[in-house]
């Protein structure tokens, strides 16, 4: 499990270029259907790059410096650079 969470809670980041959109909710459904509710055995941490694609690199190196169980990348833009950055991931 990821640094901030106990041993039954799972640790999920969502990160894209703007503030919660369908896809954000969907996802939350899918997690709810499976078992998982935010605030009992889920901790969700959202963040936005509030559409500016300059915030992109601060943005992921904050992300993964919370060290989740999952990282959600929503928007190709932000998802590629991303992986541009090679950042190693340590779980």
């Amino acid at each position: 499990m990821g640094a901030a969470t106990s041993e039954d809670e799972a640790h999920c980041v969502t990160v894209q270029k703007t503030v919660r959109d369908s896809n954000q909710i969907v996802f939350d459904e899918e997690l709810n259907r499976l078992g998982y509710v935010e605030g009992k055995n889920l901790i969700i941490d959202r963040f936005s790059a509030e559409g500016k694609a300059d915030r992109y690199d601060d943005l992921v190196h904050e992300v993964v410096s919370t060290n989740p169980d999952l990282i959600l990348s929503i928007g190709a833009p932000l998802t590629v650079r991303s992986k541009q950055l090679r950042i190693q991931f340590r779980f």
